[in-house]
């Protein structure tokens, strides 16, 4: 068996680990964390796809086409005796999360390691919901994953991954949490993922992102890389404009060309994937708008800055899932 990682005598070993929500992200780290030294369980929110997970294993194909199988298990959120995890990878949409937070606290110890992979901003609010759990964490990661079933996930886009303290001070935030950072180091798979004092900053960084391509390829049903086809330029330009001025004037210094670049360096490494927001509206979900061009609208107009574009986009978004969601009725 391989060892387990310390770092001092009494502090936490880690060997329980969660997944909280097998969606897309969720399932490719689960593969991830399938090939290192813990106790792995995926916990979902329904009981088919616990049953699947359990029969039939979880595949994943990797960016090389390579194809892998995992034996796994998994639990149902639902259950009343769930294990109590050292480390739990939460991975359910934003717009999930209060509900989760009572499941969060019943399966979790003063020490467990809480890392929270949402989309956009406002999770802060739930979060600080938790009794006693200040080791808690948001992981900001440019990687693109497909669901093709409960149980199958197609890695589709290279990218990277940050994880900082949050939303609480730094403290010793980056103790805790390098046992886990140190076994990726011993596989060699370090390269992606790194801790960032100034996760926050990655966090609006990776909204202002979002805030183009999520929309856009929802609204128009497209893969990331076709927003780099010239035809969607302007409409780009423009939603990327009112976030980074709004983004800036809460205090974020991000340059305007610089991160435009990262958008379309973005869409070009994921340019087989389809958004988030893309595969929620197709499967007849709600979309994650609100929390990422619905932020920059809100936040617009509590600085008096006119945002018509993010307020369009919402706006559209919105319609369409009522659209959607009306033909399955």
């Amino acid at each position: 068996m391989a060892p387990f990682v310390y770092f001092k005598r009494r502090e936490l070993r880690i060997v329980k680990v969660a997944i909280l929500g097998a969606g897309a992200l969720g399932l490719l780290w689960g593969a991830r964390l399938a090939e290192l030294p813990y106790e792995l369980t995926f916990i979902t929110r329904t009981i088919e796809q616990k049953e699947k997970l359990n029969e039939q294993g979880l595949t994943i194909t990797t960016l090389s086409k390579q194809t892998k199988k995992f034996q796994v298990i998994a639990t149902w959120m639902g259950e009343q005796d769930l294990p109590i995890f050292d480390l739990i990878l939460v991975t359910v949409k934003q717009l999930h999360l209060p509900q989760v937070i009572p499941l969060l606290q019943r399966c979790s110890h003063e020490k467990t390691l809480l890392l929270f992979f949402q989309n956009g901003m406002g999770h802060e609010s739930s979060i600080i919901q938790l009794q006693q759990r200040t080791r808690t964490y948001a992981v900001v990661t440019t990687e693109g994953a497909l669901r093709k079933s409960s149980t199958e996930v197609c890695h589709t886009g290279k990218g990277e991954a940050w994880i900082g303290s949050f939303p609480y001070e730094e403290g010793k935030s980056y103790t805790f949490i390098q046992p886990f950072l140190q076994v990726f180091q011993q596989e060699g798979t370090s390269d992606f993922i790194q801790y960032d004092s100034k996760v926050k900053q990655r966090m609006w960084e990776k909204l202002a992102i979002n805030s183009v391509i999520n929309p856009l390829t929802t609204f128009y049903r497209v893969k990331n890389g076709e927003l780099i086809s010239g035809k969607y330029d302007e409409m780009m330009k423009a939603i990327f404009a009112e976030a980074i001025g709004v983004i800036n004037q809460m205090g974020f210094q991000l340059d305007e060309e610089t991160m435009f670049q990262r958008v379309l360096e973005v869409c070009r490494r994921t340019a087989q994937n389809q958004s988030s927001m893309l595969q929620d509206l197709l499967k007849g979900n709600r979309t994650e708008i609100d929390h990422i061009n619905g932020i920059i609208v809100s936040l617009g107009k509590k600085l008096h800055i006119p945002t018509p574009v993010n307020e369009q986009m919402v706006q559209q978004i919105h319609r369409l899932e009522y659209e959607v969601q009306s033909k399955r009725v």
